[in-house]
């Protein structure tokens, strides 16, 4: 299982920079094309992190953050955001937002505020409950591929946290 990025964002040549970059990483990245295919696909597939660009359209990025607050509710939600755009921003940490990076940033700084969120919700998810086998297995293959992107302190702290579960059944508890 590698870890699992939406993204959110109107700028179609900055989404398939990412994609490629995040595959380097052993991150995989759901986009969509309009704001009902993201509710869509929020359902259907499991998120650990939801990069919400609030640059072009503030109130479709609001709309969905405040979507997967009501129904992923341990989802972490990182803002995509420009210098002069500090209105959105604080209205978005108001409604939930965990973080922000303002572009342009160097992909290092993406890849780390990435990867600290994840380790922020599975060490969320640790606190709930024990794991399956199947679980421990996919939990490992996470582990590893951090340990592949060259982040062996994340996978290294990822398998050291005790007891998990499953981000989709924990955010099917919460409805």
């Amino acid at each position: 299982m590698e870890t699992a990025v939406f993204l959110e964002t109107g700028d179609y040549n900055f989404a398939q920079t990412l994609k490629k970059t995040f595959s380097l990483w052993g991150f995989g990245l759901f986009h969509h094309n309009t704001e009902q295919d993201a509710v869509v696909l929020m359902e259907q597939e499991h998120i650990d992190v939801a990069l919400l660009d609030i640059r072009l359209s503030p109130d479709t990025s609001l709309s969905l953050l405040k979507h997967i607050r009501e129904n992923r509710p341990g989802a972490e939600i990182i803002l995509i955001n420009s210098h002069d755009n500090i209105r959105s921003s604080i209205v978005a940490m108001q409604a939930g937002a965990n973080d922000e990076i303002i572009v342009p940033c160097d992909t290092g700084i993406l890849k780390k505020k990435i990867t600290e969120a994840f380790k922020r919700r599975k060490k969320l998810l640790h606190k709930k409950r024990g794991l399956s086998f199947m679980e421990m297995f996919s939990e490992s293959m996470s582990a590893a591929a951090f340990a592949q992107a060259g982040e062996f302190d994340a996978a290294i702290d990822y398998m050291s946290d005790a007891g998990s579960s499953s981000p989709e059944q924990d955010d099917d508890k919460k409805k």
